[in-house]
C-alpha cells in the first residue's frame, strides 16, 4: 500500500509535467512514476507517522508509529482508485488543452472523481489519526498541521546548512 500510495503521489504532483516527459519517452517515465513512487512512497509514509507520533503525542496522542503508518496507508485507499483515470488523464492532457472547448468536458470528470477521493481520503486520514492516537478529529488535524510545520523547520535547517556554507567560500 505504501508503494500505491507513492506512485499515486507522483501522478497527482507530476500532472501536466508526466504527459510532457511521457511524449518523449514513455518508458523512461513509466519506471521513474513505478520507481520513483515507489520509494517516494514508502519514505513518505515512514516519515509521516514518525512525525505525527512525536506531534500526536505532544498534545496528548499514544499513538505507535507502526499503527500510524497503517493508518496512513489505509485511509489513502480511495485515492488509489482515481490512479486508472489519472494516468491517462495526464498522458492525454496537453492533447485535450489544444483542442476545443467542447473537448475539455471530458476533462470534467475525472477532475470531480479526483476531487471527491482527495476529501475522502483526508477525512479518513483524520480520522484514523484521531483513532490511533485516542483523540478527536479535530486534534488529528492538529497533529497533522505540527507534523507539516515540523517537516517545514526541517527541510530549512537543511537548506540553510547546505547555502549557508557555500555563502562564505
Amino acid at each position: 500500500l505504501s508503494i500505491l500510495y507513492g506512485i499515486s503521489m507522483v501522478v497527482d504532483r507530476a500532472g501536466l509535467n508526466l504527459a510532457t516527459f511521457f511524449a518523449y519517452n514513455p518508458i523512461l517515465t513509466t519506471a521513474v512514476v513505478l520507481l520513483g513512487g515507489a520509494v517516494a512512497g514508502l519514505i513518505a509514509v515512514y516519515l509521516s507517522a514518525f512525525l505525527l507520533e512525536l506531534c500526536g503525542k505532544l498534545i496528548g496522542g499514544h499513538g505507535t508509529s507502526e499503527n500510524l503508518r497503517a493508518a496512513i496507508v489505509w485511509s489513502n485507499v480511495p485515492n488509489f482508485w482515481v490512479l486508472p483515470l489519472e494516468i491517462p488523464y495526464a498522458i492525454f492532457f496537453p492533447t485535450l488543452v489544444y483542442l476545443s472547448g467542447s473537448w475539455a468536458v471530458l476533462l470534467i470528470p475525472v477532475t470531480l472523481v479526483s476531487l471527491t477521493t482527495g476529501v475522502w481520503s483526508f477525512v479518513l486520514t483524520l480520522q484514523a489519526i484521531g483513532e490511533v492516537h485516542g483523540f478527536s478529529a479535530w486534534k488529528a488535524l492538529l497533529a497533522l498541521f505540527l507534523s507539516g510545520l515540523a517537516l517545514l523547520i526541517i527541510v530549512l535547517v537543511i537548506a540553510l546548512a547546505v547555502i549557508l556554507p557555500t555563502r562564505f567560500l
